[in-house]
């Protein structure tokens, strides 16, 4: 029997009244959330200092050739130079607060693979390379404390490598570097796209010479 399309709208908005519940009650969330808004407002208000601090400078720089005048101006350009480098460590701060964010959303399930982007690439993702034999395996991705971008990565199917991951966001490149032995060892370069779903080009490039284990291929990856 089909169900009533009212009924099954108000469960919806049950199961989404649930999960931001879920989410607004968390303390340790609610904590983390509660200090990237003041990190966030503490930029903007050394953003605001900044740009005052730099108009009075331009302002008056011009007439520095009377010394009371370039003392005071000294004196800003002294200044904005520290409020430029706190800024810059609030900066730091708030990307790592929002990457602990996204993290704890997803090992709760307050956050899908889909919305985590390229925030974090933990996970398992699919592998696949134009090689004969085994041209398909899961490699999981497990952050490593302490590290920015940096994985341990574990493979399933093919060889069950092991290795490090590493993600360069100026790049957007994935790299794993792999090895099962000294005479099979490897390395996997994907550049993913924007929303780090799936990879838009990439290789599989073997540091080893003996059959299987040799030769360059092309190789995708995508999440699982």
């Amino acid at each position: 029997m089909p169900v009533p399309i009212k009924i099954l709208l108000l469960s919806m908005f049950v199961l989404v009244f649930a999960f931001e519940s879920l989410a607004a009650e968390d303390p340790h969330l609610t904590q983390l959330n509660q200090e990237e808004r003041m990190t966030a407002e503490g930029i903007e208000l050394l953003e605001k200092k900044a740009a005052l601090m730099d108009k009075f400078i331009k302002d008056w720089k011009p007439y520095s050739s009377w010394s009371f005048i370039k003392k005071y101006v000294e004196k800003e350009e002294k200044e904005l130079k520290v409020i430029n480098q706190e800024k810059e460590v609030l900066m730091k701060k708030q990307k790592a607060l929002m990457k602990e964010i996204n993290a704890y959303e997803y090992d709760k399930g307050l956050m899908s693979t889909e919305e985590r982007g390229c925030s974090d690439l933990a996970g398992k993702w699919l592998s696949k390379v134009t090689k004969t034999g085994c041209n398909e395996s899961t490699w999981e991705l497990t952050h490593k404390k302490g590290e920015a971008n940096t994985y341990e990565a574990k493979e399933s199917g093919c060889g069950n490598a092991k290795g490090d991951a590493t993600w360069n966001e100026g790049t957007r490149q994935l790299h794993i570097k792999w090895d099962i032995s000294e005479d099979c060892k490897g390395d996997y370069k994907w550049k993913l796209d924007s929303e780090c779903k799936e990879s838009v080009s990439g290789s599989l490039k073997f540091r080893s010479n003996r059959e299987p284990c040799n030769g360059e291929f092309t190789s995708k990856v995508e999440r699982k």
